[in-house]
């Protein structure tokens, strides 16, 4: 997954990184994204570009020690791990806790519908397999977040759908956002504008 394997590789040879607290890019999601058609796509033609992925790049097979799922960000965290540690000529030393990220993964598939939900913790329990991990001892103890402090976070959080006939291009998408981002989330923005403009005096920046 190259987003994800990029993300790891430079985090093994980064020593410093720049964080903000501003957006600078807009994900672009639809039919012809690979992870998207893949997870989403209910007809076959929607699904198609996620398979072109998969079957027209056979040199890199997926991880033989993780199932195969494309909708648990976290599983593929784990198979990127898996790759960057074996094929990397470069000193690989970044340490990922399997154990740690599998009951993440597995937290996360309880809030997703049924059909995602079953099939990612059927993966889970493979990839538990395959590393010589118990299951259920991995996920003993493990629940959701308490409901009421779920929604407040998101209702802050969740991501908004938006449906405008004006936004046309990326340009007309970043100003939209823009403005939307100020009129709505005064509140955050401020907060973050604050902290970000503390950062900036950081020596660690």
């Amino acid at each position: 997954i190259p987003d994800i394997y990029s993300a790891l590789l430079l985090t093994n040879i980064t020593d410093k990184y720049i964080y903000s607290l501003k957006p600078y890019c807009i994900a672009g999601i639809s039919k012809f994204s690979n992870g998207q058609s893949t997870i989403q796509g209910k007809s076959e033609e929607q699904k198609n570009e996620g398979v072109k992925f998969i079957t027209e790049a056979p040199i890199i097979p997926f991880h033989k020690n993780v199932e195969f799922c494309l909708s648990s960000i976290k599983l593929l965290m784990v198979e990127c791990y898996f790759q960057l540690r074996e094929n990397v000529a470069i000193d690989f030393d970044l340490d990922l806790d399997i154990e740690q990220t599998l009951k993440i993964a597995y937290l996360e598939s309880l809030s997703k519908d049924l059909e995602t939900k079953t099939a990612e913790i059927e993966a889970i329990k493979k990839t538990c397999e395959y590393n010589h991990l118990d299951f259920d001892s991995l996920i003993n103890g493990l629940r959701l977040p308490d409901v009421s402090l779920g929604q407040c976070f998101k209702q802050l959080f969740e991501p908004k759908t938006i449906h405008d006939d004006q936004i046309i291009t990326i340009d007309d998408a970043v100003t939209y956002h823009e403005n939307y981002y100020h009129s709505h989330s005064h509140v955050l923005y401020n907060v973050g504008r604050l902290l970000s403009q503390a950062l900036k005096r950081s020596k660690y920046v």
